[in-house]
């Protein structure tokens, strides 16, 4: 199983502080944010797989995860947060509720 640092690592290592006030996500920038992919310049996951971005299958995989917990019921909301442990890697974490 591939980390949150090895993916970020394989997008070029972006810098994605300016999403740290953000207090709501989709689910779609949920899955872009944690491979690395700034929503704002990626607009979809499929425009990943799209431009052979490294890390589409993991965003693809991580958006049918995330929509198959919500609509069965396992999580009943998913934040996205930047964990104390991850800060000086400036790394996303998704954890559910």
């Amino acid at each position: 199983m591939i980390t949150l640092k090895e993916l970020h690592k394989r997008a070029g290592n972006p810098d994605l502080d300016h999403w740290t006030g953000a207090a709501v996500f989709s689910l779609q920038e949920a899955a872009l944010l944690t491979v690395g992919a700034d929503p704002l310049e990626w607009p979809s996951v499929g425009h990943l797989k799209t431009h052979e971005h490294p890390n589409w299958r993991y965003a693809a995989i991580g958006l049918r995860t995330l929509c198959h917990e919500v609509c069965t019921g396992e999580v009943a909301r998913a934040d996205v947060t930047r964990g104390s442990d991850t800060r000086e890697h400036g790394k996303w974490l998704l954890i559910p509720n």
